[in-house]
């Protein structure tokens, strides 16, 4: 038996459900807990100059995200100047881009960071604010973070695994996405408070760039490695690697 959990999308998706719904925001005060704020639309008062940082542009998640964030600066007149580092754990690449967005000019900078941690973050913004965009680095210098609660991503799936598997044995391929980038760490944490004192076990962890052909070649590797594996949890590109 085997079956591919999205640790991404599926309690996300719900969450965002909700939002759209009630027309409000989800702020979340700690891993677990979260309040809802109201929404409440403005209007731009000037052209804002707002430079984007993303890891990457090659994989339907960060797509998603340029093309919601492409339709809001539309909708609010907004100068945006994207700019993606090609992958993971480019911490060289994004401090030039940062560099090139000073040089342009921007009033704020969006960051998408591709690692965990961003040294020099203040020495190179200056005093232009930084907005963390859905990856965190934790880093004073950052305003805010708008993104998704990376700890539910792995909580929510392991304690439906928990459920569903209703006490038996159950062996599980965790891939959690990049190493110490993206959230990995941080789902892996979730998924694994989720799973404590019950019968699944996470057999192996397997790491790699959020790009279709290393999460597939990872994904084989991994199923020939442990063939008795019953449950693949996985990203949204690995869900999309194992569905061909």
């Amino acid at each position: 038996m085997r079956v591919l959990i999205l640790l991404l999308f599926t309690f996300y998706s719900l969450l965002s459900l909700a939002m759209a719904q009630n027309s409000s925001l989800i702020q979340w005060r700690d891993t677990l807990h979260f309040t809802s704020q109201p929404h409440n639309p403005i209007t731009a008062t000037k052209t804002w100059k707002l430079c984007a940082l993303y890891p990457s542009l090659k994989d339907s998640y960060w797509l998603s995200i340029n093309y919601g964030m492409q339709k809001a600066a539309k909708s609010y007149s907004i100068d945006l100047n994207v700019l993606e580092a090609g992958g993971y754990n480019q911490l060289a690449t994004q401090q030039k881009q940062i560099t090139q967005c000073q040089q342009w000019g921007a009033d704020a900078i969006l960051l998408g960071s591709s690692t965990t941690a961003f040294p020099n973050l203040s020495q190179l913004v200056g005093n232009t604010p930084v907005i963390e965009v859905i990856n965190a680095t934790h880093d004073k210098t950052v305003k805010t973070r708008v993104g998704v609660p990376w700890f539910q991503m792995g909580y929510q799936p392991g304690r439906y695994l928990v459920q569903w598997s209703q006490g038996k044995p159950l062996k599980v391929l965790l891939m959690p996405g990049p190493l110490n980038a993206g959230g990995s760490l941080e789902m892996e944490q979730g998924f694994r408070e989720a799973i404590a004192g019950s019968h699944v076990q996470i057999v192996d962890v397997a790491q790699g760039d959020n790009d279709i052909e290393v999460q597939r070649n990872l994904l084989h590797e991994m199923l020939e490695r442990n063939p008795d594996i019953d449950v693949v949890v996985g990203t949204a590109i690995a869900a999309e690697a194992a569905m061909g």
